[in-house]
């Protein structure tokens, strides 16, 4: 699946859609930037609440397939220009962590 995909099936908001054709082969939730860091792999979608310009950081030096925000959660302007120049899909999910996950497994992921 890519990107472009799961925005399509789930219908939640790219903020970005000029990023969306990346693979996903996976996904990693959580907020603690350093056990991200530490586990998260390249291609996978990163599910956080974390809204701020060291999750678009992260993203990029992983290779993240694209980050998901829970809560209706969303950035300013100078993290959304940083995710556009680092190719990062950021989407808005209106569900918790939980339900975004089960969403998820929902659609095969």
């Amino acid at each position: 699946m890519i990107v472009k995909e799961l925005v399509e099936l789930t219908h939640w908001k790219s903020l970005n859609p000029e990023a969306i054709d990346n693979p996903i082969k996976g996904v990693i939730s959580g907020d603690l930037l350093s056990y991200i860091l530490g586990h998260g792999s390249s291609n996978q979608i990163w599910i956080t609440m974390q809204t701020h310009q060291n999750v678009i950081a992260i993203a990029a030096l992983k290779e993240f397939a694209c980050v998901i925000l829970i809560d209706d959660n969303t950035v300013d302007e100078a993290v959304l220009e940083s995710a556009k120049k680092n190719l990062i899909p950021v989407i808005i999910s209106p569900l918790s962590a939980f339900e975004t996950i089960r969403s998820l497994i929902q659609i095969g992921l």
